[in-house]
């Protein structure tokens, strides 16, 4: 959706929903959070979904797919699981 201007659009969070502004020159074309706290939530979601797949027995390959998460990102979480994080 764009504003009248047609320089400010509107796009929905990826995580609450909520519609923020997507202006040019103040804050990134392809923003998908409307704040810092929905953008942090959304990836330790992401992780905590990532580190139960792996502990269902999912293979790296599978967790990838599902979760379309960088495979270096998923390695990184699983060697995780082993030091207690």
């Amino acid at each position: 959706v764009s504003s009248l201007d047609q320089r400010t659009s509107y796009r929905e969070c990826e995580l609450c929903g909520k519609s923020f502004e997507v202006t040019p020159g103040i804050n990134r074309s392809d923003r998908l959070f409307c704040t810092d706290n929905c953008r942090v939530k959304a990836y330790l979601r992401r992780k905590r979904g990532v580190i139960r797949l792996r502990k269902q027995g999912k293979s790296i390959r599978e967790i990838v797919e599902t979760t379309k998460t960088d495979p270096a990102k998923v390695r990184e979480w699983v060697a995780d699981i082993g030091r207690g994080e």
